[in-house]
């Protein structure tokens, strides 16, 4: 297939948003990340103005290292971003030496474009002094092949200076998020140690400003709490309803629920994870619309079975959904940009139901492969309504085979009203009204 403009598309260049200019990347620090402060001195530090309270210290300290870990977590993806669009820019310079090679020796140029998955088409492409370049955000653009060599160079170049500059910033980060780590530790151990000494000196842990009321229904008090041992309560909340209840710790924390050493539940927050142990774990909506029926319950997780409900649909995660045991759901649907596969790679795909099964695909295709046979059984009749309908890569009857029976073939024959019928070889392709107007069992 020869293209009239004698232009040829090459693979994507790096999308333009990813490549930064080169005196962005020149800089020591592109984000502007500020540095952590370290504490040497805590005494000194704690002395400052505004440092009076180590629960407001100790929270700064943590929003700057929530922070630091949010600015890794993207520099991160953009490393991701870049490592994968680099090779794709090598690839599309290589293709573009290639298209230089053929104008320069008026060749053609014999290459296979991808239809779909399974389906390519064969083309013939003249000699070319133009290249259309992919440059993202539905934009191509038309280039001569010097243009578009010295714009590829150019990305390929700034996208290893962002990459440079990505690692060096990656770096830096680790070193503040390591310093923020050390002086949260050495000012907590320095307010524990602060504490032990007054209640060495007291025989009491001094609070500033804070009021603790006894009453009958428990302990009252009106500012933050700090317990260096076990809590061992009925019920805490707070106040006042309008305000959270917080709690705030160091190191891991867990919440261990008991009912008399009989089963035994626990929440632990530490390590970047939430781990909770129990026999039956439930997620459930506020939305009372979704069904009264299954009490709002989203998610249940129990020791046989996952359960997961939606209102309008599920989310699939990036390669599916990836079930070893049975789908029980009223519909499948698969992602609007994306092809929804059912896939089993040594095993049986089987889908059952009690009525009718609705396949229905109103943009494109609906493809049933196998590398075996594909049976299609019914207890009634299979229906089949189109407007055409195509046998492709049949078996071709070869007169040579002494082997085979006649007896064994048979003419496939089509009534008016879409019925099939098989004759013998030898026969007219002919049947009354009564056989192309009623269903016929097993003839």
């Amino acid at each position: 297939m020869a293209d009239e403009d004698k232009t040829i598309a090459a693979k994507p260049v790096a999308a333009q948003e990813e490549v930064t200019t080169e005196s962005e990347a020149d800089k020591s620090n592109s984000l502007g990340i500020p540095t952590a402060e370290f504490v040497s001195d805590v005494d000194e530090f704690m002395g400052r103005t505004g440092n009076d309270d180590t629960s407001q210290v100790l929270k700064q300290l943590d929003e700057s290292h929530t922070k630091y870990r949010f600015m890794e977590q993207n520099l991160m993806q953009k490393k991701r971003r870049l490592k994968k669009q680099i090779p794709d820019i090598e690839t599309s310079i290589d293709v573009l030496k290639l298209v230089k090679h053929k104008r320069d020796n008026k060749e053609e140029t014999e290459t296979q474009f991808m239809l779909s998955d399974q389906v390519y088409m064969k083309s013939t492409i003249p000699a070319t002094d133009k290249v259309c370049l992919w440059l993202g955000a539905n934009v191509m653009l038309e280039y001569t092949i010097q243009e578009a060599e010295q714009l590829l160079k150019k990305n390929f170049e700034t996208a290893n200076k962002n990459l440079q500059q990505i690692d060096t910033d990656l770096d830096f980060l680790r070193d503040q998020i390591t310093t923020t780590e050390v002086n949260m530790a050495r000012v907590y151990n320095w307010d524990v140690k602060k504490r032990q000494s007054l209640k060495s000196s007291t025989g009491a842990v001094a609070t500033t400003a804070a009021t603790m009321v006894l009453t009958k229904k428990g302990i009252h008090v009106d500012r933050d709490v700090t317990i260096d041992g076990t809590l061992y309560a009925k019920q805490i909340k707070t106040m006042d309803t309008k305000q959270s209840l917080t709690f705030d710790s160091l190191t891991d924390e867990k919440i261990v629920l008991k009912n008399s050493d009989i089963w035994e539940n626990s929440l632990s927050l530490g390590d970047g994870k939430l781990e909770v142990q129990s026999n039956n774990f439930q997620i459930r909506s506020t939305d009372p619309d979704i069904d009264d029926n299954t009490d709002d319950i989203l998610f249940n997780v129990e020791p046989g079975e996952i359960t997961l409900q939606a209102k309008d649909f599920l989310q699939p995660s990036l390669g599916g959904h990836n079930i070893n045991t049975s789908l029980e759901t009223n519909s499948i649907r698969g992602h609007l940009y994306h092809d929804l596969r059912l896939e089993s790679r040594t095993q049986q795909v089987i889908i059952n139901g009690d009525e009718d099964i609705h396949l229905e695909s109103r943009g494109g295709d609906i493809m049933s492969q196998s590398y075996d046979n594909t049976i299609m059984t019914a207890n009634d009749a299979i229906l089949m309504q189109s407007k055409r309908l195509e046998f492709r890569n049949l078996a071709k009857f070869d007169k040579s085979v002494d082997e085979l029976n006649p007896r064994d073939s048979y003419q496939l024959c089509l009534c008016e009203s879409g019925q099939l019928f098989a004759v013998p070889p030898d026969s007219v392709c002919k049947a009354d009204a009564h056989w192309c107007s009623t269903r016929t069992d097993d003839k």
